[in-house]
């Protein structure tokens, strides 16, 4: 690893006062949200110059929304077979990159790899370290972020090293926006100028943070304590925040936004979903078991699993449940979608359920049914696993 950037610290800014009102049974959210934001992240699943048309998958979640949702590409519907695997020298722990036919994937045996889309050959390796999070692709960059506090840059096309900074804190999932990169990290959120050394705290003493942020033009959408906030980042300023009126943790998964609604999981195994424009709950779906994993939108559903072993899809106007799929085992992992499909890891199995039906399409164990460490991603019509069995999968239809 190059010293650029290295034991330097940011700056900090003064903590926000925070603003926001809960009524008896209803949540109430103050201050205002830019209506006319959104229009410029028409096509948020483009990260800054990357595009999506092909069906790639730059991040974690799909986009900045979280929205975990595929557009362009459906992957396997019927019968799956396995196109390759790739074998590490330890467990791939984080869900893979996809830009332009090819794979991204860091491994605990501290590389990251970029593999040929298509024949599973690697096209180039780096030592990286300890990877922490799921690669993000931007702009011919591909960050990771490790365990020792380092936010890292490679070029896409050779593994070229080009710039890291040493934060000192527990990063969780880069996300970058024009020349900036915003990320959640031991209760801070931290701006990054790209290939620099100047890091900016904006918020801290957040207690818990999800993995991610939801970022939709200048609003970026994250959880706390108790509660979930918008902070806009062109004014540096909370626009406004929800209470949760159980007072339960709403950090323990990222939040999605689509159109002008907020989604996100609470620890009182519930879903929530907060109208911006109106500033109000519009509903509240309960689960008769632990927390539901980080939500993920698409098409007018909202797709959640949860420790009860169900994966639930529920209207997103009315908040009645569609349907529920029994995985028989926990779920933990965001779900990924697309206009076909809800792909979601249950322990050692990938299951493939119809969008509409919520009946199963088809599932696949992995070798020695070891654990699926992450979401899954689709690209290109292939789902990608990653497995503490060491291995990468590229999974098609048979």
């Amino acid at each position: 690893m190059g010293d650029n950037g290295r034991n330097r610290r940011g700056t900090r800014r003064e903590w926000l006062t925070l603003c926001g009102s809960v009524t008896a049974g209803t949540a109430v959210l103050a201050g205002c949200a830019d209506e006319d934001e959104h229009a410029a992240d028409e096509a948020d699943g483009a990260t800054d110059g990357t595009s999506r048309s092909s069906g790639d998958w730059p991040m974690f979640g799909a986009d900045r929304q979280n929205t975990g949702y595929q557009p362009h590409a459906n992957g396997p519907t019927d019968d799956v077979s396995v196109r390759w695997r790739l074998e590490g020298g330890d467990q791939f722990n984080s869900s893979p990159a996809v830009i332009d036919g090819t794979v991204y994937a860091a491994c605990w045996d501290e590389n990251l790899y970029a593999v040929n889309s298509l024949t599973g050959e690697i096209e180039w390796e780096e030592e990286v370290g300890l990877v922490s999070s799921p690669p993000c692709v931007s702009k011919n960059i591909i960050y990771v972020s490790t365990s020792d506090g380092e936010l890292c840059g490679f070029n896409t096309k050779n593994g070229e090293h080009m710039w890291e900074e040493e934060l000192n804190y527990t990063i969780k999932h880069p996300v970058p926006v024009d020349e900036t990169i915003y990320i959640l990290a031991s209760g801070r959120l931290i701006s990054s100028a790209r290939h620099s050394d100047e890091s900016t705290i904006l918020l801290e003493d957040l207690g818990g943070v999800p993995e991610a942020p939801a970022i939709r033009g200048s609003n970026l959408f994250t959880g706390d304590r108790e509660s979930a906030l918008i902070y806009n980042i062109k004014s540096d300023e909370i626009e406004y925040r929800f209470e949760n009126e159980s007072g339960e943790r709403m950090y323990d998964h990222s939040p999605t936004v689509v159109d002008d609604s907020i989604y996100i999981s609470g620890s009182d195994s519930a879903v929530y979903a907060f109208d911006i424009l109106n500033k109000q709950i519009k509903w509240k779906y309960v689960v008769d078991g632990r927390t539901p994993t980080a939500p993920s939108v698409a098409n007018g559903s909202v797709y959640f699993g949860s420790w009860n072993n169900y994966l639930y899809s529920v209207d997103t106007e009315s908040g009645k449940m569609n349907w529920k799929f029994d995985a028989k085992t926990i779920l933990s992992e965001k779900p990924t979608v697309t206009d076909t499909t809800v792909y979601i890891t249950a322990e050692d199995t990938l299951y493939a359920v119809d969008v509409d039906s919520g009946q199963e399409q088809w599932s696949f164990v992995t070798t020695g049914e070891s654990t699926i460490t992450d979401s899954p991603v689709v690209a290109e019509d292939v789902v990608y696993i990653s497995s503490r069995n060491n291995t990468l999968y590229a999974l098609e239809g048979a």
